[in-house]
Parts: C-alpha cells; sequence; structure tokens
C-alpha cells in the first residue's frame, strides 16, 4: 500500500491506502494490444481518503519539458557533457479528484505514486 500523510499534519499521523488502477476502454471500445509508449497519456486510481473512496482522474503533463530541452553534468576530469534526451515517455502528470471542481493533483508514476493531491481544501502527499 502507499501512504497519505495530510501536508498541515504531523507525519506520524498518515492513513495507508491501495490505489486500484481503473481500467477504461478507448473511444470505440477496443483495447491496444501493445502500448505505443511506456506511460500511458491518461489514467485513473481509485482509493479511499478518511473512509471514503475518490478516484484520481491523471493526464500526462505534456508540457512539462521544452523541446529543446537539455542535460549539463560534468565529467569527474571537469569537462562538460550537455545531451538532449528523449523526454516525451515520461512519468509526470497532473489532474483532479473525480467530481470535485477546485480539487488538484501532481503526481509522478515512475515507481509507485508520489506527489501530492487536493481533496476538500486540504493538501494530501502520497
Amino acid at each position: 500500500g502507499s501512504s497519505i500523510v495530510l501536508e498541515s499534519g504531523n507525519v506520524n499521523d498518515y492513513e495507508v491506502v491501495y490505489p486500484q488502477k481503473v481500467l477504461a476502454l478507448p473511444k470505440g471500445g477496443v483495447q491496444n494490444a501493445e502500448p505505443e509508449t511506456k506511460y500511458e497519456d491518461t489514467m485513473q486510481y481509485e482509493f479511499k481518503v478518511n473512509g471514503e473512496p475518490v478516484v484520481l482522474h491523471l493526464g500526462r503533463n505534456k508540457e512539462l519539458f521544452s523541446k529543446d530541452y537539455t542535460e549539463t553534468h560534468y565529467s569527474p576530469d571537469g569537462r562538460e557533457i550537455t545531451t538532449s534526451p528523449p523526454v516525451e515517455d515520461h512519468c509526470y502528470y497532473h489532474g483532479h479528484i473525480q467530481n470535485e471542481a477546485d480539487s488538484t493533483a501532481a503526481i509522478s508514476t515512475c515507481n509507485g505514486l508520489k506527489g501530492h493531491f487536493k481533496h476538500q481544501g486540504e493538501t494530501y502527499l502520497i
């Protein structure tokens, strides 16, 4: 399971949740056998917050990296090395809680669910 913590609360005051991925068929009702990317464009997770079920709708943050994004690091001998890695297939999402107009979410799915979401005016860390 994952832990959620109320941002304004004590880190020892947490709730263990078990997010379940909600599978939705694309328009047309046919699921692709082979996904084109490692990470889906949209996804949904259902879990309980304070005993109440919520559905988290997520969409991949397509404008997170600019087209001319580069990474620079230095070799052990001090040489500058700049690369332009492909960043189209990343694991960073934003979204909202279903049926909650002022909810927000910023979640990484790289290794489980990590990030934060706003639910009923409170911010939670997951």
